[in-house]
């Protein structure tokens, strides 16, 4: 009898890969490049010994191809060494030194102008890259050179060429100052800036540019002006994001709505963009083509209409700013459309590849671009989805077209959920239903319309009236839906930015099951060791959440403003103030810091908000915190003001709202004792009234074992005597009032003894905090001074004994020395 054997599963999956080599050899070339730009950045890789590494590699690869063996594997270790090659090559530029203190400059427009519109003044702002020319010094025009980053608040509009001249404070991009935070000298380095500028008074055109990168930005922002011009506000800068790639007007909260909704990659010029242009180019000059008699005999319209698709496809990408979504788009559609030009079939992984490759090359810090990972991870998924069975009939026809969307959405919701958590802190769960009405309505609709008003509007008259009203219809509608769905309570999930571990198992789990999908093979092991590494490492950071027996301090950086986050010893978690925007339409710290230091550390839920007094930078980043975050409690000093009175109202129900002068003097949660020291009027009050808003803040004393720190808020000198005979010695104090001289008096330092002052203020703000005069007097009653504009945040823990103390610059202090045990 005969036995039949069965099939080598493993033999069929190396078969399968090999297949995958063969048909798509530009995709691992991509990979080995990425994986050079990793490790030459890693490892801090010099540039001679990425050349050198890249040199040998490329002498073992000519050996390989003369003996016809290990050509492959030769091949992508060359490419390896020159991604690592390029990534050593593109260093970070210097910063420039001025030569003088003037701040008087002469500089050229050399980059693409982004247009910002502030919210609440409607105030336009031009954001572009300049390169200097000259400062003046003693009267003389001292030339310079150096390419940096400013930002134009007021002025005639800027074109590429034109020569400004403004006062300007040059300032380096420097590490960040929380952990959360992007590393900006990553994108500086991405656009070889060696600074920012921080423009001081309105710029003056002193010379104009000519020529067509100057033709091409005053177009831009004529067609910026007439959108403006005929549409409502918001529906004017989604309409700049979707035609020309200028996503500067756009409201933080739009991006939440749409980001929330899943339908956020709308805004940004991508494949979906682009191919667009290209089909729509190659299906008009298809039929253009046709009209003429014997065209058909004579050439193939096909052919040269994919062509004619090409040119278009470039032009496009330059019009919309050439992002690096942009560029990957550009490139697979053309390598797409010239395999139509060529009769040669097109391999949409490969196109991927070659896009990938090309732009890792030229700028290999890309690879850091959260826009950049978002594009090809989607991409990508898209491209490993499997082709499911076509449908007869029309109404089989339609359901098919709307079953490949949700899964087309589903599987590029589950790729791209890494970066999204770690970019954004969350993932929405809506994003393959809602992009089910949203990509064909921007698809077929509002791209469309938003291309022909760009190139009819110049009209003006009735076609541009009628053509803004149809448009600001349709994207009112298309914005309407996102915030409707986006605004439900269940459109997104909230998750922890993801460590290395559990994105590598994550990338695994995704990978393994569309191999197990395609082959059926042993793939499903690999998969369920990723996914057991990932729960284990997610439960592991959930169980560490549980608290440790430790009570930890942070004092992140938000800018001019003031916060402070206490994780106690069981988990729970106090936030003391949440910054401010400075200014209307500024950052916000609540958003862009407190939040995403929140979620960094998985925390979704606040036990405790104080907001200490009603001022915008210190409880002005609780309006995005309330919307946002489940909070149980909320301690207020009880004055009476617009900007708490709104936070209240948004509060959830079940949220206790609880006033200073009523609450006990002390309370004490999971171990730790709240002092509430200020204000306490005898007199039934809330407040005192003959003090002002500063020196009525709600002042915390907190303790913990035998250590403790003080909250003051922006307390001063005035109120101080009120609180004095209540202090204890305290180990550190948070500075009152950023460091103001109108706080922090010796006789408030000589009773409160503290051994570390940190001082919460801005980068070169306009107030000159913390005032010289504060600092020596911290210095004569012999305090550490930490600064969050110069050591970043602030990250303190104590068990109850010792406080260890740690700052985002590199700073480390352990206080009080432990002392030591007797001997015998």
């Amino acid at each position: 009898m005969r036995l039949e054997q069965k099939p080598d599963t493993t033999l069929s999956t190396v078969s399968w890969y090999g297949r995958r080599v063969n048909r798509a050899p530009i995709i691992f070339a991509f990979a080995a490049l990425t994986l050079g730009v990793v490790a030459a950045d890693a490892a801090r890789l010099s540039a001679s010994d990425c050349a050198t590494a890249f040199f040998v590699l490329l002498l073992i690869l000519a050996v390989a191809v003369w003996r016809r063996t290990g050509v492959a594997l030769a091949a992508l270790g060359s490419l390896l060494a020159a991604g690592a090659f390029s990534t050593a090559v593109q260093s970070q530029p210097a910063p420039h030194v001025a030569a003088c203190a003037s701040e008087m400059w002469r500089a050229e427009v050399a980059g693409p102008i982004e247009r910002v519109v502030d919210a609440a003044s409607g105030d336009i702002w031009q954001k572009t890259d300049i390169e200097l020319l000259g400062q003046l010094c003693a009267g003389v025009w001292r030339g310079q050179q150096g390419r940096v980053r400013a930002t134009f608040s007021s002025g005639p509009n800027l074109v590429r060429g034109d020569v400004v001249q403004a006062q300007m404070q040059l300032l380096p991009f420097t590490a960040p100052r929380n952990p959360s935070d992007l590393d900006m000298r990553v994108w500086a380095r991405q656009h070889n800036l060696g600074g920012r500028a921080r423009v001081r008074s309105e710029h003056v055109i002193v010379k104009v540019g000519t020529g067509p990168w100057a033709w091409l930005d005053a177009t831009r922002t004529d067609v910026a002006h007439r959108l403006e011009r005929v549409m409502q506000r918001e529906h004017a800068a989604i309409a700049k994001a979707i035609s020309m790639g200028d996503r500067g007007g756009i409201l933080p909260e739009q991006r939440d709505d749409w980001a929330r909704a899943g339908v956020a990659h709308l805004l940004a010029i991508s494949g979906l963009h682009v191919g667009i242009v290209a089909a729509l180019v190659f299906f008009l000059s298809r039929i253009l083509l046709g009209w003429f008699p014997g065209s058909a005999e004579c050439f193939s319209t096909r052919k040269v209409a994919a062509l004619i698709a090409i040119p278009a496809a470039i032009v496009f990408c330059v019009w919309a700013g050439a992002p690096a979504s942009a560029v990957r788009a550009t490139v697979m559609a053309c390598a797409f459309m010239l395999g139509l030009a060529l009769s040669r079939p097109s391999n949409a992984v490969n196109a991927l590849g070659l896009a990938g490759a090309g732009i890792l090359l030229l700028v290999p810090t890309s690879l850091y671009d959260p826009g950049f990972l978002l594009s090809f991870a989607a991409v990508a998924a898209l491209l490993l989805l499997p082709r499911l069975p076509k449908s007869r009939g029309v109404v089989h026809s339609i359901g098919r077209a709307v079953r490949d969307s949700v899964l087309a959405s589903l599987a590029a919701t589950l790729a791209t959920a890494p970066v999204s958590a770690h970019a954004f802190g969350s993932v929405s769960l809506l994003a393959p239903f809602a992009n089910v009405l949203a990509v064909p309505v921007t698809t077929l609709v509002v791209t469309p319309l938003c291309l022909v008003f760009a190139v009819l509007a110049g009209l003006g008259g009735w076609v541009e009236s009628a053509l803004g009203y149809v448009l600001d219809a349709v994207v009112g509608l298309l914005s309407m839906f996102a915030h409707g769905v986006g605004g439900l309570r269940f459109a997104a999930v909230n998750v922890p930015q993801p460590n290395v571990i559990e994105t590598v198992a994550y990338v695994g789990l995704l990978l393994s099951g569309a191999i197990f999908i395609k082959t059926r093979n042993r793939a499903w092991i690999a998969g369920f060791v990723a996914l057991v590494v990932l729960l284990g490492s997610a439960g592991w950071r959930i169980v560490g959440r549980m608290g440790d027996g430790t009570l930890t301090v942070l004092h992140p950086y938000v800018g001019q403003g003031e916060s402070t986050i206490l994780i106690l010893p069981e988990g729970g978690v106090v936030v003391y103030d949440a910054g401010g925007a400075e200014r209307a339409g500024g950052r916000d710290p609540g958003r862009d810091v407190v939040g995403p230091l929140l979620r960094q550390r998985g925390i979704y839920t606040i036990d405790l908000a104080v907001f200490s007094h009603p001022h915008p930078d210190h409880v002005g980043g609780f309006e995005y915190i309330v919307e946002h975050f489940d909070i149980a409690e909320v301690w207020h000093n009880g004055a009476r003001d617009e900007l708490v009175h709104r936070l209240l109202l948004k509060l959830r129900d079940g949220t206790e709202s609880r006033v200073a002068a009523a609450l006990p003097s002390k309370i004490v949660r999971e171990g730790v004792v709240f002092e509430v020291l200020h204000p306490r009027p005898t007199d039934g009050e809330a407040t005192f009234g003959s003090l002002n808003t500063n020196d009525n803040s709600m002042v915390l004393r907190v303790s913990y074992g035998e250590r403790s720190l003080l909250l003051p808020g922006d307390l001063g000198v005035d109120a101080e005597p009120l609180i004095i005979g209540s202090l204890s010695p305290t180990d550190i104090l948070k500075a009152g009032h950023h460091g103001s001289q109108t706080a922090s008096s010796d006789e408030f330092l000589q009773v409160l003894r503290p051994m570390v002052g940190v001082i919460s203020c801005g980068e070169a703000n306009r107030y000159g905090l913390p005032d010289e005069i504060v600092l020596e007097r911290y210095r004569e009653h012999g305090m550490r001074v930490l600064r969050t504009d110069i050591d970043g945040m602030v990250e303190m823990r104590t068990e109850g004994r010792t406080w260890q103390i740690s700052t985002q610059c590199g700073t480390e202090i352990t206080m009080p020395t432990p002392s030591p045990s007797p001997s015998g």
